[in-house]
């Protein structure tokens, strides 16, 4: 082997190395974004939970639909309500994480848990997943859309109602 071919197996090795870990820290950085929304939940921040999202970003859940961060800061500041007392308290937990890299763009699936506590006890209430869109944008990785589905129990989604923007319609 010639030292110009050694050098390019060379390179080509090292650019695979960093395919790879440039795909790492990518999916690291998107559950990490999951961890940030969680934690703005349930901390009742809108503002935090809304700078998860890219400018244009698209929340849904079974309350509605919110398109760009000042929509979906003004629909979060209806539906987080402070606590009447710590035992009102409700917190999130993922799971089951499902992460699909393409570029600057990926799509995740996740499970996730809003738990209460009844008689000292910790009780998952609802059981459900989130689809979403991510992008990486100047701040990071950022939904796109974030679509809340609540499986158990089932609630039919309001937003199935009025639809989420196709794909095509999303700039």
């Amino acid at each position: 082997m010639t030292d110009a071919a050694m050098l390019r197996d060379i390179q080509d090795q090292l650019a695979a190395v960093e395919h790879r870990l440039q795909a790492v820290e990518d999916r690291d950085a998107i559950y990490s974004l999951f961890l940030e929304l969680q934690k703005a939940t349930d901390g009742r921040d809108k503002d935090k939970y809304a700078a998860c999202f890219t400018e244009d970003g698209e929340w849904s859940g079974v309350s509605g639909r919110a398109v760009g961060r000042a929509e979906i800061t003004e629909i979060m500041g209806r539906i987080f309500k402070p606590w009447a007392s710590e035992n009102e308290r409700t917190y999130h937990s993922i799971s089951d994480v499902e992460i699909d890299l393409d570029g600057d763009r990926a799509t995740a699936r996740v499970v996730y848990r809003h738990i209460k506590l009844e008689n000292d006890l910790p009780v998952t209430f609802h059981l459900g997943h989130y689809d979403a869109v991510l992008e990486r944008a100047a701040e990071g990785w950022r939904f796109k859309r974030r679509a809340s589905y609540l499986d158990l129990p089932y609630f039919e989604p309001k937003f199935q109602l009025i639809g989420l923007a196709a794909d095509g319609n999303q700039g």
